[in-house]
């Protein structure tokens, strides 16, 4: 990802970039010394998701702005179950995708006064979704066969769409968090 982030910023003349490859949760900077910190799709991977976003907001200057973007589940405890464990099956690095009201939670204990929160649901073509996990081709049929076998509240719940017997595409929910260091 940093090899194709430098690449973009240089056909795009970007020049005060710097690029980094650190612990979440124990990032390489001073305290204070951004006036925006954003993540996109990554907090589900983040081992401890408090620490986490308390280095987010460490790097924050005072009202400065942080926005994150990740993958929820819904409140129902079955289709939060069954979206995780498919997920962790696809790629062992997943951790959990959380609730709203959990993220609600964590961001305002580790001092975010939110000033938007809201839901997107995205859609995945399903070949390229699995395959960009690196897994190998049984696992991916694994992948494929939980969908095909899902409880039908899950099935609906997260538009999955089968065609001669396979996967075409789900959609999910990413959460999008903005708000303000207190």
């Amino acid at each position: 990802m940093i090899g194709e982030a430098r690449i973009t910023a240089a056909e795009r003349g970007c020049r005060n970039m710097a690029f980094v490859v650190a612990d979440a949760e124990s990032l390489p900077f001073a305290t204070g010394t951004f006036d925006r910190v954003t993540c996109r799709i990554a907090p589900h991977h983040f081992p401890d998701l408090s620490a986490a976003v308390g280095e987010m907001l460490r790097v924050t200057k005072p009202g400065g702005l942080a926005g994150i973007i990740d993958s929820v589940v819904p409140d129902d405890p079955a289709l939060d179950a069954f979206l995780n464990g498919v997920e962790k099956v696809r790629d062992p690095t997943h951790v959990r995708s959380y609730r709203i009201e959990e993220w609600n939670i964590v961001l305002e204990q580790a001092g975010l006064f939110l000033l938007h929160v809201s839901r997107a649901w995205k859609q995945h073509p399903f070949d390229e979704w699995v395959a960009r996990a690196g897994q190998p081709p049984d696992l991916q049929r694994e992948v494929e066969s939980m969908f095909l076998t899902a409880f039908p509240r899950a099935r609906e719940y997260f538009r999955v769409r089968i065609e001669n017997g396979r996967v075409l595409s789900y959609s999910d929910e990413k959460g999008i968090f903005v708000g303000r260091k207190q």
